[in-house]
C-alpha cells in the first residue's frame, strides 16, 4: 500500500536558500592634467553578480519495486540510523531452501525470504523487489537529501572612451560568466517519472547501491561547456 503521509515532502524544484548580491562601480580616474592618462585611466566600470544557492532535494531510491504495484517509479530506499554518513550498499538474497537459511543465489523468488545488507554500516540500503523494512531499519523519506548547490560569481568589466567630441564613445566590454569556474548543478525536473538535465545519464546518483551514489563529481556541473565551465566574452562598440 502507498502511504500519502508518509510520501509528504519537499517539491523536487524547492531550493530552500538563496542569496544575490549585485553591484556596480565606476572606477575612479587620472585626475591630472595628462589627456592621455585620462582617457586610459577613465570610463572603467566593474559589476558584477554573486549567487549562492542551496541544492535540489535528492530521494535515496530503491529502483525495485519494493511496494508491489509492478513499478519501481518512487520506490523508496531504507535507511538505517546507526550508519555511517551518506554512505550507501546493495543487499545480498536470503534463500531457504530445503530447510537451510543461506545468503547468495536462490534460484527464484519462490526460495528468496529476505535480504540482507551486504554492508551493515551504510546509512542507506539499497532493497530487493518486495522487501520490507525490519529491525531498526525504516523506509527513507521523500526528498530528504540535498544536491550539490549554486555558488557563482559573474563579473563585467567595461571600458567607455569618448572620440571626436561629445557623443562618441568607444566601449570595450569584458563578461566572465561563473568567474572562478565553481561548478554549479542541476539535476533534474523534480519528477520520479521523468528527469532532465544531468540526472537523465546517471540514475545512479540516488542509488545506494551504485558506486554514483551521491557523488557529484560524475556531474560535469557545467553551462553548455563540459567539462569547463567559466564563459568569458569579449565585445568592442562603437556609440555614437
Amino acid at each position: 500500500m502507498i502511504n500519502i503521509h508518509e510520501s509528504k515532502g519537499r517539491s523536487g524544484l524547492d531550493h530552500t536558500h538563496k542569496f544575490v548580491l549585485n553591484f556596480g562601480w565606476d572606477i575612479p580616474g587620472y585626475k591630472g592634467d595628462s589627456t592621455f592618462l585620462k582617457r586610459l585611466t577613465g570610463g572603467w566600470n566593474w559589476s558584477g553578480s554573486y549567487i549562492a544557492e542551496t541544492g535540489q532535494p535528492v530521494t535515496a531510491l530503491a529502483r525495485r519495486d519494493t511496494n508491489g504495484d509492478f513499478d519501481t517509479a518512487g520506490d523508496r530506499a531504507f535507511i538505517n540510523p546507526a550508519g555511517v554518513g551518506n554512505t550507501g550498499t546493495d543487499v545480498n538474497t536470503v534463500c531457504f531452501i530445503g530447510g537451510v537459511v543461506s545468503v547468495g543465489a536462490c534460484g527464484g523468488s519462490a526460495n528468496t525470504v529476505g535480504y540482507v545488507a551486504i554492508n551493515p554500516t551504510a546509512r542507506f540500503i539499497q532493497p530487493g523487489s518486495g522487501g520490507r523494512a525490519a529491525g531498526s531499519l525504516v523506509l527513507a523519506g521523500r526528498n530528504t537529501l540535498n544536491s550539490p548547490g549554486i555558488n557563482v560569481f559573474h563579473f563585467s568589466f567595461v571600458k567607455n572612451t569618448p572620440f571626436w567630441g561629445e557623443g562618441r564613445i568607444i566601449r570595450f566590454q569584458a563578461d566572465l560568466v561563473n568567474a572562478f569556474n565553481h561548478p554549479n548543478f542541476g539535476i533534474g525536473s523534480g519528477s520520479v517519472f521523468g528527469s532532465t538535465a544531468n540526472a537523465t545519464g546517471f540514475p545512479g546518483y540516488a542509488a545506494p547501491a551504485s558506486s554514483q551514489f551521491l557523488n557529484e563529481t560524475i556531474f560535469s556541473g557545467g553551462q553548455g561547456n563540459a567539462p569547463f565551465q567559466r564563459v568569458i566574452q569579449l565585445s568592442l562598440k562603437v556609440l555614437f
